[in-house]
Formats: structure tokens, sequence, C-alpha cells
């Protein structure tokens, strides 16, 4: 992925775009929780400069009972905005609302009947994303448990517009971005396999994917979750491909994939306005990089969304709970951890699990380093029965910037549940394992990775 970003700086430095220098944080004073609590909760959950707190004690209530108390009023926010009066619009998946609430956690604004599914015009189900619209004086969300996407009148808190379907089809689990350069709608449809650039009317104007079939090529894509327009090049649209672990830069004009990076399982993929690329990902951190691949900032849970606010912080969304938090940019990040890529996992006979491109069956995701400084990467890997495990590196194509091809280092010999370990010391920016059952019998497989 990192390397992807390193390469991407390169064919961007070609067009003028210079690296953008480490912002200066600056935060304003908010009336919000005392520093105590907010210390208490930082520490709790290892954020060292919390700004602000926003999550669900699930432990001292009913979910679907009486909203909470102070910082205790939203289930599950997967989608968080700060507005320019202060306030912050949150979309909240498992209460069925798309809510506006100020610094001191009192509701000014909410559409949706908290912890009520249903489908008419004054609820929501399950909703995915919630964005106000400045020009449009109206919320846009993504009613995903009701397959639409709708427009909301602001002030009158009514529908004002409504989408259930394209040209292609109806749509099966939609998240929605807009787009501020033509007005138009960004879906990405996970359960139809589809992203597409459509006005209200359903027309198709861009689209990347064939509806209703997954794939791990060119021309497919696999569970996208999230896309948007790129907003230094409103010709290109950032696209989650969750189930293939990549995120790509797609050209609307060329009509195919421009960039790829790979990252294990990423929900989220965005070019900030300043020039920042932000990654989230299921199984790996949110990562803030800039063009040429420095790691300035890293969270090291999984992160479902991470949006960043007029003045200079960042709110994440993390499992159940969301956080504003301030950094400083001083030095790269560098993360010694074991990440078990595979426990227990059942291989048919006959069956590949590898990356996108290695000729696999089943798609398995790859490892990042470039940019965190490891020293020394091992491999340790067992199964019940033979496999062949490969560690591969990705190879860029002859004169591009994207990857399409591996190349083996190593090949280790699989059985009898025992144990081998490989140990890499040089650098390989993008990792990748490829693991084929040579047996007549199903296989279980474990295989785990430790960076030094």
């Amino acid at each position: 992925m990192l390397l992807g970003i390193f390469l991407l700086g390169i064919f961007l430095g070609y067009r003028g775009k210079s690296c953008p220098s480490p912002p200066k944080i600056i935060v304003p004073e908010r009336n919000q929780l005392g520093k105590e609590e907010l210390r208490a909760i930082g520490k709790e959950k290892r954020v060292e400069e919390l700004v602000w707190f926003l999550g669900a004690d699930l432990g001292s209530r009913n979910v679907w009972g009486k909203r909470g108390e102070g910082p205790d009023l939203a289930l599950d926010p997967v989608d968080i905005q700060r507005l320019k009066n202060g306030n912050t619009l949150v979309t909240d998946n498992s209460a069925h609302q798309v809510f506006e609430v100020t610094p001191d956690y009192k509701i000014v604004w909410e559409f949706g009947e908290y912890g009520v599914c249903k489908k008419d015009a004054y609820h929501l189900c399950v909703p995915s994303t919630g964005r106000f619209l400045e020009k449009e004086k109206a919320v846009l969300i993504g009613d995903g448990g009701n397959k639409r996407i709708l427009l909301v009148d602001y002030e009158k808190r009514e529908i004002r517009k409504k989408l259930e379907k394209t040209e292609r089809g109806r749509f099966g689990l939609p998240v929605v971005t807009h787009n501020p350069f033509n007005n138009r709608l960004v879906v990405a449809d996970a359960d139809n396999h589809f992203v597409a650039e459509v006005d209200w009317k359903g027309k198709i104007y861009s689209s990347f994917g064939v509806y209703g079939k997954s794939g791990n090529d060119k021309s497919h894509l696999n569970g996208p979750r999230y896309a948007e327009v790129s907003f230094d090049y409103p010709d290109f649209l950032t696209i989650a491909d969750y189930g293939n672990s990549r995120a790509i830069f797609f050209s609307k004009a060329g009509n195919k994939i421009e960039r790829e990076f790979m990252v294990r399982w990423p929900r989220w993929f965005r070019q900030m306005a300043d020039g920042y690329v932000v990654l989230c990902s299921d199984e790996d951190r949110a990562v803030l990089t800039d063009y040429l691949g420095r790691v300035w900032w890293w969270w090291s849970y999984p992160s479902v969304f991470m949006e960043r606010t007029p003045d200079k912080t960042f709110l994440l969304s993390w499992t159940r709970d969301t956080y504003e938090v301030k950094w400083s940019f001083e030095k790269t990040a560098s993360l010694p951890y074991t990440r078990r890529m595979l426990e227990e996992q059942l291989l048919s006979s006959g069956e590949s699990l590898g990356p996108v491109y290695s000729g696999a069956t089943k798609v398995l995701g790859v490892l990042t380093t470039f940019g965190f400084g490891y020293d020394k990467i091992t491999v340790s890997a067992k199964s019940s029965e033979r496999v062949l495990l490969e560690v591969l590196s990705a190879i860029p194509k002859l004169n591009e910037l994207y990857f399409d091809r591996w190349e083996s280092i190593v090949t280790l010999d699989l059985k009898d549940n025992l144990f081998k370990t490989f140990t890499l010391t040089e650098t390989v920016p993008v990792l990748g394992f490829r693991i084929t059952n040579q047996s007549q019998r199903s296989a279980k497989v474990d295989l785990a990775v430790s960076h030094e």
C-alpha cells in the first residue's frame, strides 16, 4: 500500500504537486467533558491527546431502551462529520438514526426514530452514511438497510429526494458520498460489487465493477465498502475494495484502475483536500501518510471512519466509540507486532489462497511494510496436511506504477502440524502469501507474521 503511495507521489510530482508539509495542530477551547474525565477515558482507550469523546456504555443500559446521557449518546457511529457551527453530525448504524450533537452533548437535530428500523418517510434502517450538504441545506443519507439513498431537508426534516436504483438495477447495500464538483452521487454498493457516479434519476456517468458479480481482476470488485471523488483530482475516484484487500484510484476518464494499493480489508480510503491520504482497515489501522509514503500518524485499532475537522483535529470511529484526537507529526511510525494472518483456515483439496493477481482461487490479504522501518520479518506457518506456502514480493508492472504480478521469494513445504519459519531481512515493500493444498484431504492452516 505505502509503496503504491510512494509511487503515486512520483506520478503527481510530474503534475506539479508538491508534498504537503506537516500541519500545525491548533485545538480551540470547547465546551465538553472535563479534562480529568477526558484524561481517564484517553488512558483507558490508550489515547494520549483526547479532545472530545462520544461513545456507548452498553453494559449499563438496554441497547434499545432510553438513550444515554452526556457522551453516552451513540450506539454504533459509522459516519461522522464536523459542521461549521462546531456541532457533529453522527450516523448511528445500530440506533437507525442520523443526528446532530453539540460539543456538550445536546441533540439539536435528528432524523429517524431511535432504535426503530422501518422503511417509510420518517424512519431509517441501518444507515451507512450521513453528510450535511451546505449548498443544498440538506442531509445526504445512505439508508443501507432500506436499500435507498435519501436527501433530507434540514429545516423541514422531510425527504426531498429518494433513489433506490440505477440503470443497472436496484441497490443492495448502498454507501453514498457527494461529488461537490458536479453535484452527483458516488455510490459504493457492496452487495452488488459495484461503484457508480449517478444523478438523482439513476443515470450512470461513470462506473467500475460488474453489477451483481464479484471478482478480483482489473474489471471487478468484491464488496466495495466506500467510494469518493478525489479532492485534488476530481477525475479520480478512491475505492475501498474490501473483499480484494486493495485500495484503488480509479480514472473516470480512462475507465480503468490508475493506481492500487494493497491493504488488508480496507473499509475507507480517501484523499484529503490538503494532499494527505488516509486508509482505514478492519484488521490493520487508520494510517495518515503523505504522497511520499511517510507515515505521519497511525491509529492502532481497527477503524471504521476518519474525518478531519476545520480545527485540524481528527474524528475517528472505532467499534462503538468516536474520538476527537490531536497529535504531533514529529517522526514516522515504527510498529513491531505479530499478526495472525490465518488461524486453522480450512483449505479444500486443490484450493489456494493468495493476493489479487497471484492466480489463487481465493483472496488472502497482504502485508505492507514500506515506511514503518522494519529490520526483520519472520513468517511462521503450519498445516495438518501437505500444503505449499510461497512467500511473495509484489512487482510493479513494466512502465507502470501499480502491481499486477508477484515474485516468489521462498517456498515452504508444510505438513503434519509442524511449524516452519522463514526470516526476511531485506526490504520488501509489499509481501504476499500463496498457499496451495496439494493433498487429497482438506487442510487446516495457521500463518503468523512477526515484525521487528
